[in-house]
């Protein structure tokens, strides 16, 4: 097994660990919210259920990547991890769409949400749960090269905000601020997504469109240190950071 083959195989066991906490986590507030009566619980609930959406679409894109060259692919399959980054970065721009949505709603038609003990629990065991998947995938996608991991830390980061948006606006209301200031709070973390969102789809996009990797100028003054090379032009780079392809047209010194 090569080095690459192994660090998408570990990628792929990240992401199947990362997805059975995001189950269990929704199950958790599901069956809390329903035992307290609690329908933001609820939905909240469902949500991280979404989430795992996110896990499989990387699951399925780094099992393809993770093939070999063939006929077909002589350059490898690599991008289609790029793919499935940027598929991510769609579904984090479809959380904010919502977020931003309710938020809206809230501040046109502000009401007191439903604020107790137990929401105070959950939402800070979720919480803990959420930061911990947030530090060890971005440290995971960073230590095997991942973009995958690295897109899907920033989707769960979402849940980061959108929680500590709650509990803030539980804290605020409990002080007697009005309830506007949760539609408030909410649109602001939307905002906080969207940027999120927007990161990962230009990152992908300098893949997908062959953006230049590395500096011609270096990639000159490397080549032209061989001795055997007399000039080079028509330099040129792609791919991604830690796959990167290089073309020129050199020509060499010929020996007699």
């Amino acid at each position: 097994m090569n080095k690459e083959s192994g660090n998408t195989k570990q990628a792929i066991w990240v992401l199947w660990i990362i997805m059975g906490l995001n189950f269990g986590v929704a199950i958790f507030k599901i069956v809390i919210g329903t035992i307290a009566n609690s329908g933001s619980i609820i939905a909240d609930g469902y949500h991280s259920l979404s989430d795992g959406s996110g896990n499989i679409v990387g699951i399925v894109g780094l099992s393809i990547a993770g093939r070999p060259i063939d006929k077909n692919h002589p350059y490898g399959h690599k991008k289609f991890e790029t793919i499935s980054s940027m598929i991510i970065g769609m579904l984090l721009f479809v959380v904010g769409s919502k977020v931003a949505y309710n938020s809206i709603i809230n501040i046109i038609h502000p009401k007191t949400p439903e604020i107790s003990t137990i929401s105070f629990v959950v939402m800070i065991c979720t919480l803990i749960v959420n930061i911990f998947v947030v530090i060890y995938e971005r440290s995971q996608g960073i230590k095997l090269s991942s973009d995958v991991l690295i897109s899907d830390s920033e989707h769960t980061k979402s849940d980061v905000l959108i929680t500590c948006g709650v509990i803030v606006t539980m804290i605020l209301l409990r002080m007697g601020v009005p309830p506007i200031i949760d539609g408030c709070v909410s649109l602001l973390i939307s905002l906080f997504i969207f940027k999120a969102s927007f990161e990962i789809f230009m990152e992908a996009t300098k893949t997908l469109t062959d953006s230049a990797v590395l500096n011609s100028e270096e990639i000159y003054e490397a080549t032209m240190s061989c001795e055997e090379v007399k000039e080079c032009h028509k330099i040129r780079s792609r791919g991604r950071k830690d796959e990167v392809f290089i073309d020129e047209s050199c020509i060499v010194k010929v020996h007699t």
